[in-house]
Parts: structure tokens; C-alpha cells; sequence
């Protein structure tokens, strides 16, 4: 059985679900302790982050998971996620990215070179998040369709309902329902 009595390398501060880690004495390996200062895993994570949307990442054996605030673990493990924030989160199996929502529910199969949903973190703007497959770069929206062709070599998000995009060396201007509003006569 796990104690706290015993000499420990680093403990964090207690989250507000009342879950902290703990580093075993050697230094290698984390445990989650609950507010009762009672053990809840063995040492056998390699680290944890806390994003917020009460999920904790760990890493375990090479792999990226999340915890629930139960110390459980929970929506499956991948090479490399990140944290949620705004309900979604980005995730990644070799080489390549998707998008799953706190549920664990996949909403943008991993199968895309990049996922570029916000240059302020991990939301959609607009209703649409910018993705990127073959050097080439489209939009989806929040159940993960595809709303914009992949087809742009260049684009921002979206603004007052208006993304500045590049095709074939010239940018324009796109709504969000994909149509041209300004056409693509400036160089870039």
C-alpha cells in the first residue's frame, strides 16, 4: 500500500477535484493521491499536466492519455495530446492529427497533417477550426465536417465572418459558408 508517511521526491499542489501527484523516492515515477491523502494509482506515470476541463494528461510507457478527476483513466491513448480547452482537443497517432471533444468522441478523424485551431488555444473561430492534409489547408466545423474544401495554400482564421486565404499565389478573402467575397488578386 501506497503512504504518504514515507520520504517523496516532488508532490504537487492539490487540484481543485482534490486529486495531487506524487514522485515516488527514486525520482521516476508519479502516483495520484486523492484529498483523503489516500493513494488512488500506483507509481506509474511519467508526468501529469492539468488543462482544465477536468482532465489531467499523463504520460505512461511511451504514450499520452487523460485522467477524469476520479484518477481514472479515460478517452483512450495516443503518441501526443494536448490539452482541452473549449470542449476539444487535439491528439495524435503516427505522424498524424485529429480532434476529439471531452466525451472522447472522435471529431476529426486522425488522418491530417495539422489541426490549427486557434492561435489563442484549442476552439473554433467562427464555428470553424483550419486543418491542414497534403500541404493544403481547409476548414472544418464542430461535429467535424468539412465545410471548406482543402484546397488553400495559405489561410488565417476567421473575422467578422470573413478568412484571409491563398490560392495559386494570390489571397483573397472567403466567407464562412466557402464563397469568395474578395477575389484573390493580391500577391502575397
Amino acid at each position: 500500500m501506497l503512504s504518504l508517511c514515507r520520504k517523496y521526491e516532488n508532490i504537487s499542489p492539490m487540484e481543485p477535484s482534490g486529486l495531487f501527484f506524487v514522485q515516488d523516492p527514486m525520482g521516476e515515477k508519479f502516483a495520484v493521491f486523492g484529498k483523503r491523502y489516500q493513494p488512488l494509482t500506483d507509481y506509474i506515470y511519467d508526468a501529469f499536466t492539468s488543462y482544465g476541463d477536468g482532465y489531467y494528461t499523463f504520460r505512461r510507457d511511451g504514450k499520452m492519455g487523460f485522467l477524469n478527476s476520479k484518477a481514472q483513466e479515460c478517452l483512450g491513448l495516443y503518441d501526443h495530446v494536448d490539452g482541452f480547452v473549449g470542449g476539444f482537443c487535439c491528439v495524435t497517432n503516427c505522424g498524424k492529427i485529429g480532434i476529439i471533444d471531452t466525451k472522447g468522441d472522435t471529431i476529426l478523424p486522425i488522418a491530417y497533417d495539422n489541426a490549427l485551431l486557434s492561435t489563442e488555444g484549442y476552439h473554433f473561430h467562427e464555428g470553424l477550426a483550419l486543418i491542414e492534409k497534403d500541404e493544403k489547408l481547409g476548414f472544418i466545423n464542430q461535429q467535424g465536417t468539412i465545410v471548406i474544401p482543402i484546397q488553400y495554400d495559405g489561410a488565417f482564421y476567421f473575422s467578422d465572418g470573413l478568412c484571409p486565404v491563398q490560392k495559386d499565389g494570390a489571397w483573397g478573402y472567403i466567407a464562412t459558408d466557402g464563397s469568395t467575397k474578395i477575389p484573390f488578386i493580391f500577391d502575397g
